[in-house]
């Protein structure tokens, strides 16, 4: 650690005992870099959880705002960032100065932000004397400054109550970890080390998380746990106790460990849910996550329950246009996905695509991670250019952000993969889809969901750039990896069979696709239930191969369920619609109804050139057929 850096956590040690008492502080910050306001912001939320926090521009406002704000406030921290312009500013910073005793008596920590220099400081003191004299201190906090700053990390689904190192890099906050390590292993545990080891096994905590360090985390978060229980902190510091679980919930998570994820979410919530009025907000945070692991657990249904309880919870807290609602909407209307509710899921993260730029700005990873979730409901409603749109502005916002092999720019490269398969641009999106699968072999470890997803959505597009052997081998080690992950009756484990079956069918391996999709179509009915449209593609699938067994009547049975499930699910209008027409009607050809064949053919080619246009391989293929039976 520099020396910049050893003086820096000295002086913040110093605030954080100053602010200790709920009493009147006024506090003097010189920073020599902007990020220092929001680390400090967050280090005083970690500390102080419990107390409000609210931001004033001076630039923005008169006297009268800032004194309406200050009465408004009754505790806690009120931050002055730009606090060089109430110098500047002869109709307010007068005023401020005279009504010291008054401002004084507001129990709060008035926190205002300077830029280095000797200069502004001796400006603060001949201008303001009579505040000046009530300070209780003046800091100088200066960080080592590199050549670029990143924000954190894209916020992961499932929730933390802590940010502490926002604004630094990846390098510095591996330096910062592995200091933190080497003061941990100095600390005995006893008593009186108690508060000075629960902040730096939660630093380290956070640090490990915002750099992906799971495994390492996880073991760390189980050595601080067992801490917390030989030291009674169910009883002593339940809310403690509960971030520990909520973090190992996540971690697990993570590690598609879901079953423990549950088990820790549950354990988190038990130690504070009788609580509601002091800790809402966490509550309201675990029960998000613990939807979120009823997502990937394929518990759909009582995933939305919880999220909806949580997103009116959050907006009668906080307002329509908090941060936090955008996360929720977005949270919900994934699930809303996963039931085939697109058009309530595309309204959801519509408002939170809006509700984000608003708050963060156009450029910020979060809006970027907006953009994708609303871009892939977009596809599921068939709004293919728009869905592209979407992406491409996410993919050049993350790379610029992260960079081009991060698992966030990585994700958004798959997901833009899957829509230009979806428009015919097969060469671009086996190259996107190529480049994510490399970079999560270097991101994760061999068994990685990640990397089970990438290989899964390459083969679908070597499969229709008639690579099949390729695409067998890439599911094979897909499925292998997903039954280790999840166990046999995953939704992604079906999803994954399902793929290699179609895959076994263009090689000719009937039997062993029909199989598959027999198991996958039990699995996915348990799942998502019979009118599920995963379920329609499920009996779709298993209906061609049928088909390719001769197997027709059955075929038949199949498509028909299917389309009359599509229809219900998504309109008359929709490729899906167009995709089941189609299938149904080669079963009619088959069975010699010609006519009926031919009727459905041309109601499909209406939809996919309302869709795609005649130039599309799908349009194509159609009309291929209806030619052929004229």
């Amino acid at each position: 650690m520099s020396k910049l850096e050893t003086e820096f956590d000295e002086q913040v040690d110093l605030l954080v005992s100053t602010v200790k008492s709920e009493i009147f502080h006024f506090i003097v910050i010189q920073y020599n870099h902007v990020s220092v306001i929001q680390r400090i912001k967050n280090i005083l939320h970690f500390n102080y959880p419990e107390r409000p926090s609210t931001v004033f521009k001076i630039k923005e406002n008169t006297y009268n705002s800032l004194i309406s704000n200050l009465n408004k406030f009754s505790k806690g921290f009120f931050y002055l960032e730009d606090f060089e312009n109430l110098l500047k500013d002869d109709t307010i910073y007068p005023s401020f100065n005279q009504q010291r005793d008054k401002i004084a008596s507001y129990p709060i920590a008035l926190i205002a932000f300077l830029p280095y220099g000797k200069a502004v400081l001796n400006e603060c003191i001949k201008k303001i004397p009579d505040m000046w004299s009530f300070r209780s201190i003046v800091l100088d906090l200066g960080i080592d400054i590199k050549k670029e700053f990143v924000s954190a990390s894209i916020s992961q689904p499932i929730h933390s109550d802590y940010d502490i190192y926002s604004g630094l890099s990846k390098d510095d906050r591996l330096k910062t970890l592995q200091s933190l390590k080497r003061r941990l292993s100095r600390i005995e545990v006893n008593k009186g080390n108690l508060g000075l080891l629960n902040s730096l096994y939660l630093q380290i905590i956070q640090l490990c998380d915002e750099l992906g360090i799971y495994e390492e985390g996880l073991n760390i978060n189980q050595k601080f746990l067992q801490i917390a229980h030989e030291n009674d902190y169910k009883n002593d510091q339940p809310k403690l106790l509960s971030d520990i679980y909520n973090y190992l919930a996540k971690f697990y998570w993570y590690l598609a460990n879901l079953e423990k994820a549950e088990k820790y979410i549950n354990e988190s919530l038990k130690l504070i849910e009788d609580k509601p009025r002091i800790y809402k907000l966490a509550i309201n945070s675990r029960q998000s996550n613990l939807a979120l692991v009823y997502k990937d657990l394929g518990r759909f249904e009582e995933a939305a329950v919880l999220l909806d309880k949580a997103l009116k919870s959050e907006i009668k807290n906080f307002g329509e246009d908090h941060s936090t609602i955008a996360v929720n909407q977005s949270n919900l209307a994934l699930v809303y996905q996963d039931l085939g509710r697109y058009e309530e899921a595309a309204i959801l993260l519509e408002k939170a695509l809006k509700s984000d730029i608003k708050n963060f700005g156009a450029n910020h990873p979060t809006v970027a991670g907006s953009q994708s979730n609303l871009a892939l409901v977009y596809k599921d409603l068939g709004r293919y250019e728009e869905a592209v749109g979407l992406l491409e502005r996410a993919l050049k916002s993350d790379i610029k952000n992260f960079g081009e092999n991060h698992p966030t720019s990585v994700r958004i490269q798959s997901n833009l993969a899957l829509v230009y398969k979806d428009l015919g641009r097969y060469e671009e999106a086996a190259e996107l889809l190529e480049k994510a699968l490399k970079s999560d072999i270097k991101n994760f470890e061999e068994n990685h969901p990640n990397i089970a997803r990438d290989q899964s959505n390459l083969a679908l597009v070597y499969e229709v750039l008639s690579r099949y052997e390729e695409a067998a081998v890439l599911l094979e080690k897909a499925l292998k990896s997903n039954i280790k992950n999840f166990g046999e009756n995953h939704h992604a484990v079906a999803l994954n069979q399902s793929n290699l079956a179609t895959v076994y069918k263009d090689l000719g391996r009937y039997e062993e696709a029909a199989v598959l999709l027999e198991k996958a179509l039990k699995s996915d009915i348990k799942n998502f239930g019979v009118n599920h449209p995963t379920v329609a593609a499920s009996q779709s699938n298993l209906a061609l191969v049928y088909e390719d067994l001769g197997r027709y009547e059955e075929a038949e049975e199949l498509l028909k369920k299917a389309l009359k499930s599509d229809i219900n699910n998504f309109g008359e209008n929709h490729p899906n619609v167009a995709g089941s027409q189609s299938n149904l009607a080669t079963v009619f050809f088959n069975l010699n109804k010609k006519e009926e064949a031919l009727e459905l053919f041309k109601e499909a080619r209406k939809i996919l050139l309302n869709t795609f246009g005649k130039d599309h391989p799908h349009t194509k293929t159609v009309q291929s057929w209806i030619d052929s039976i004229k």
